[in-house]
């Protein structure tokens, strides 16, 4: 008798190899663009079916007009990553897996702003 293997999580983060392809730019596109450049190059292949949630900029003090900053990033993320939904109004992780709709994969990002210096992780959830 074999033991019973865990269930593995529905969503549990995909991992992909890290795209080796052209290097991103720097100082030659808006500062958004290019960090879009870098979580793709992060993330690796993801395949079709992405959808895009910029959960809300962590900061103290607070940063001004972040829901502007969630929307603009998240649609950077988006255009670089082929997305094909953007999830706005800075939602947490589990309302970004809610309104992930038929995308097959959700990219999640979560920024913070820290003495003064902007830290950007993203995470591939699959969708079930």
């Amino acid at each position: 008798m074999t033991p019973a293997t865990p269930p593995t999580p529905a969503r549990a983060p995909l991992v992909a190899p890290a795209s080796r392809g052209p290097s991103c730019s720097i100082g030659e596109r808006s500062a958004f663009a290019e960090l879009s450049c870098e979580l793709k190059r992060g993330l690796g292949s993801l395949g079709p079916g992405i959808a895009v949630a910029v959960g809300q900029v962590r900061s103290d003090p607070p940063v001004a007009r972040a829901s502007e900053f969630s929307t603009r990033l998240g649609d950077a993320v988006a255009r670089a990553l082929g997305a094909v939904r953007v999830i706005h109004g800075a939602p947490s992780l589990a309302q970004a897996q809610g309104e992930a709709g038929d995308a097959r994969v959700l990219v999640f990002v979560a920024p913070e702003v820290a003495s003064g210096q902007l830290r950007v992780t993203a995470d591939a959830y699959s969708v079930v």
